[in-house]
């Protein structure tokens, strides 16, 4: 009898209030990477009911199973929760891959041989690195990638041009993303970049590259739901982006 192998999920907690403008191109992204199943939990702060309806009635459209979250989006709560509670449902031996709204992965070999890459391991590791433009634009229907053609780390950029104090306190982002795990894996969901436990024993793959497209028009009322952001940081992305 052949072996049943290790099914692959993947859930998302998706903020419709930032990041729906990119939806068609994140979804269609994610959807061609055939995993066995797909979930989304759509959240808004602002409540906009019409736009959650669109949402809803979007994803459902693209193929994914649908649950609206409830409760508000401030530090990463809203995602672990809903993330820990679905890994919770899958079976421990089975894979979870997980994606922020604002996030492409690529993988080194697309499509169904992605299995091969994940099987065996704990969890899969991916290094975080920011598209942008010359400014926080609108986002079009173009490819995003043509829209945000520089590639780098913003923050770091921003980093060299402060005084020593400044730098001292700016809230870095960490780079390492976890973009999937086994079910039972305690990853720390709230932003994927941890797990619960320390060990030496984790076996990991790496060499996933996640692109990051946080800096359009919506970036400073993002920034706002993160208490660690405080507001002179978000100041000087702004000058940052209007080129000082």
């Amino acid at each position: 009898m052949e072996k049943q192998k290790n099914k692959i999920h993947f859930a998302a907690l998706y903020c419709i209030d930032f990041d729906f403008p990119m939806a068609e191109q994140w979804a269609n992204h994610y959807r061609a990477f055939d995993f066995d199943s797909y979930k989304i939990f759509l959240h808004t702060n602002s409540g906009d009911i019409k736009k959650m309806e669109l949402a809803l009635a979007f994803f459902k459209k693209k193929g994914f199973h649908v649950e609206q979250a409830i409760g508000k989006f401030k530090d990463g709560a809203l995602r672990e929760t809903y993330l820990n509670q679905y890994a919770e449902t899958l079976d421990d031996n089975d894979y979870l891959v997980t994606a922020d709204s604002d996030e492409l992965q690529v993988w080194p070999i697309p499509g169904p041989e992605i299995r091969e890459q994940i099987t065996g391991n704990d969890i899969v590791l991916g290094n975080l690195i920011d598209r942008y433009s010359f400014t926080l634009r609108a986002i079009s229907e173009a490819s995003l990638l043509s829209q945000f053609p520089l590639e780098g780390i913003v923050e770091h950029q921003i980093l060299f041009r402060l005084r020593e104090e400044q730098r001292n306190e700016w809230p870095l982002q960490r780079r390492t993303k976890i973009v999937a795990a086994r079910a039972d894996f305690p990853v720390q969901y709230s932003g994927s970049h941890g797990v619960s436990i320390e060990s030496e024993n984790v076996r990991a793959f790496s060499g996933i590259t996640v692109y990051h497209f946080c800096w359009h028009e919506n970036a400073e009322a993002k920034l706002k739901t993160k208490s660690y952001y405080p507001q002179w940081t978000i100041d000087e992305i702004n000058r940052f982006f209007g080129r000082w």
